[in-house]
């Protein structure tokens, strides 16, 4: 009896109201959305699902749509010091501890400080953490080079870690989502600019500025988390592949200085452990170095900027989308309060909306987390406008458990 009750009751008054109402509600409604958008977007967080729409749309575009400016191979060479390695002293537990050989890196950095004019950049993906006995032929060898960075972490208090040196530093600490690499945050703390935003800064003339929760680039608005595009992947990087990457102890072994230099000339060069340090991305494993210059290559593209018609694009699919999800008689004519129902069609829709996005934007949507706030509204208006059904569907729900404890 009572479920034909709920059946034959009248429907909530949103369902009711005229066409113009609803489209107003709908279009108030996408700018709350969109506020959602910018707050999780400027977020760290992503779930397992979107991981795979962000793979297979990327594949998609790759091989539909080619974007952005081209790289060419001629502007890089890679540098691989996986077996350029000392021991030192480890001070913390009375240990050793294996790092980069810093003699050898003085050396090499010692030629490109001579040729820093030809060279357009050099990213060091090392960090220098540790005191050797070559520190001091390490520093003489790097001061003076303005385009010249390495590595840094942070320590507890969000600031970067002192080293024995007087060198450009750039944070490059990131966080995993489902144990793999997918975002990277430009600004640690929403200020403190990591490693690839200091390059791009510095090959661009351009200067930020940031204040939570906005970030500027040159007075355009950006996010401060970017999901990383791969314009050069792990598997184009060899002796013999699209992008040259050579051994330091095998350019150094090179007859004389001058070969060295014109191997270097009009070059950014990137230096980092390419064996040891890997790690999981969405498109498989890469090298901690390579993702940083990824970043960079996807900051030439814009990628972290926002734009007016990606914003106009959303409020468009946003008001739609409400209209839909929000109206929408099936989701309040059922005898049973559905959840399933609009969850799945809300997944679809705005999945549909996130590759569209990416395709014209390169931007995805947060379907998981929007997909769960919709559900749950219209879950709650479902309940809120029968309360009959509210103390139907709890009170059975209480019953179960009530006969569940006995039972025990």
């Amino acid at each position: 009896m009572w479920a034909t009750r709920v059946a034959t009751s009248s429907l909530p008054n949103l369902v009711k109201m005229s066409n113009g109402k609803k489209w107003l509600i709908s279009i108030f409604h996408s700018f709350v959305l969109l506020v959602l958008t910018a707050w999780w977007m400027n977020s760290s967080n992503i779930y397992d699902n979107e991981a795979s729409i962000i793979k297979w749309s990327a594949y998609a575009k790759n091989l539909i749509i080619h974007t952005g400016k081209k790289v060419s191979p001629k502007d890089f060479l890679f540098i691989d010091l996986s077996h350029e390695k000392a021991i030192i002293e480890d001070s913390e537990d009375n240990g050793v501890e294996v790092i980069t050989d810093r003699k050898k890196l003085a050396d090499f950095l010692s030629i490109v400080k001579e040729n820093q004019h030809n060279i357009k950049y050099i990213l060091c993906d090392v960090f220098l953490k540790g005191k050797s006995k070559d520190d001091s032929l390490l520093q003489h060898s790097i001061k003076g080079v303005r385009n010249l960075i390495f590595a840094a972490s942070q320590d507890i208090n969000g600031k970067i870690k002192k080293v024995p040196f007087s060198l450009n530093q750039g944070i490059t600490d990131y966080e995993m989502s489902g144990g793999q690499f997918i975002k990277l945050n430009l600004f640690q703390n929403n200020k403190t600019p990591t490693l690839p935003v200091e390059m791009y800064s510095y090959l661009t003339g351009k200067k930020f500025s940031s204040s939570y929760p906005f970030n500027l680039d040159d007075g355009r608005l950006c996010f401060n988390y970017m999901i990383v595009d791969y314009k050069i992947k792990s598997n184009e990087l060899c002796s013999d592949c699209k992008y040259k990457m050579a051994r330091l102890s095998g350019i150094m072994a090179l007859p004389n200085e001058k070969l060295i230099a014109e191997m270097l000339k009009n070059k950014i060069l990137v230096l980092g452990d390419f064996e040891n340090d890997v790690h999981d991305t969405v498109f498989g494993s890469a090298p901690g170095s390579l993702i940083l210059l990824n970043v960079y290559l996807s900051m030439l593209d814009g990628k972290h900027l926002v734009s007016f018609w990606w914003l106009f694009y959303l409020i468009i699919v946003y008001t739609i989308y409400s209209r839909i999800m929000l109206f929408h008689t099936s989701n309040y004519k059922k005898k049973q309060i559905s959840f399933l129902g609009p969850l799945i069609k809300s997944a679809f829709f705005l999945s549909l909306s996130s590759v569209i996005s990416y395709l014209l934007f390169d931007h995805h949507l947060q379907v998981a987390f929007l997909t769960l706030y919709i559900s749950v509204l219209i879950f709650i208006i479902q309940i809120y406008k029968r309360p009959k059904h509210w103390k139907y569907y709890f009170g059975k729900k209480f019953k179960e458990l009530k006969k569940n404890i006995l039972h025990l």
